[in-house]
């Protein structure tokens, strides 16, 4: 017997946005279950991308290391809805996987922004560019191939 396809929501987001608070929000108000980031030790690689799956994403793109989370996250959703408030996913190809999956036609996306300002002086805040392997695992960093900007068109670096 096949699986039913569940609905879903999911995120893209840049992270201190308030996908936290979103999660929260979207549990109490269509009383059911939101994840924000699963953070299990075993959760990593499986239902969390780990770093060397965002990292192969940017780097090589959607790539056999890629496409082997999304099946086995995709395999996990065993409830009618799934609704996972996450930045990471979309940085390491959500809506590429997702769109040739049998979630496409029943999944929401959130494009969650904020007060860039704000936004900025929370990442400063939490010191989230000291260490480069945090803006490696977490952001979109400057350095990836497979971007889709040139940051020296944007930005003075």
């Amino acid at each position: 017997m096949k699986k039913a396809c569940p609905e879903t929501i999911f995120t893209l987001s840049a992270g201190r946005t308030g996908t936290a608070w979103l999660s929260e929000f979207l549990a109490v108000n269509l009383n059911c279950e939101a994840l924000h980031e699963s953070l299990g030790v075993e959760d990593f690689g499986n239902r969390m991308p780990d770093i060397k799956i965002m990292r192969s994403f940017n780097e090589n793109g959607n790539n056999a290391i890629v496409k082997d989370f999304w099946k086995r996250k995709f395999s996990m959703l065993t409830s009618n809805i799934h609704i996972e408030i996450n930045h990471t996913l979309g940085k390491c190809g959500l809506i590429e996987n997702i769109s040739r999956s049998q979630l496409a036609e029943k999944s929401r996306i959130i494009i969650l922004k904020r007060d860039i300002v704000r936004q900025c002086a929370s990442y400063v805040v939490r010191h989230d560019f000291v260490d480069i392997t945090t803006a490696w695992q977490w952001y979109l960093h400057p350095s990836y191939q497979k971007k889709t900007y040139q940051s020296k068109i944007i930005f003075t670096i």
